[in-house]
């Protein structure tokens, strides 16, 4: 890798903690409650995990530079959403929490004054057993 490479992905990754950031704090000012942030085990990462009417919710977040870029939800691919279940599943394990889940998906647009999507129950919930 060369020294273009590393500071590429230095940059994608602090668009992204910026992207989570922003998401946070919208999260926080349409009634949900971040317990945890950026979770990470052999099975995958969580964004943010919070609480909204009694849900936990596990978010997963994507940032795109424009509006007219394509959308980040096309991003979730099977792969992906089989890893958000499996690290949840590890979460919630590991928390020994007992509440319903929901799983979110939110788009940070990094416009000059950023435009947030969310998508609320984008696949289904953890099986019990």
């Amino acid at each position: 890798m060369d020294g273009f490479e590393g500071r590429k992905g230095s940059q994608k990754k602090q668009i992204g903690l910026n992207a989570e950031k922003i998401a946070a704090a919208y999260l926080e000012s349409h009634g949900y409650r971040i317990i945890d942030r950026n979770f990470y085990c052999k099975a995958g990462e969580l964004d943010i995990i919070a609480i909204q009417n009694e849900e936990l919710v596990f978010v997963e977040v994507r940032s795109r530079h424009s509006e007219e870029s394509l959308s980040p939800l096309f991003t979730l691919t099977d792969k992906k959403r089989r890893s958000i279940k499996k690290a949840a599943q590890v979460y919630v394990t590991k928390k020994s929490i007992e509440r319903p889940v929901r799983f979110d998906f939110i788009v940070v647009t990094m416009t000059p004054e950023p435009q947030i999507e969310i998508f609320e129950n984008v696949f289904f919930e953890l099986p019990t057993g």
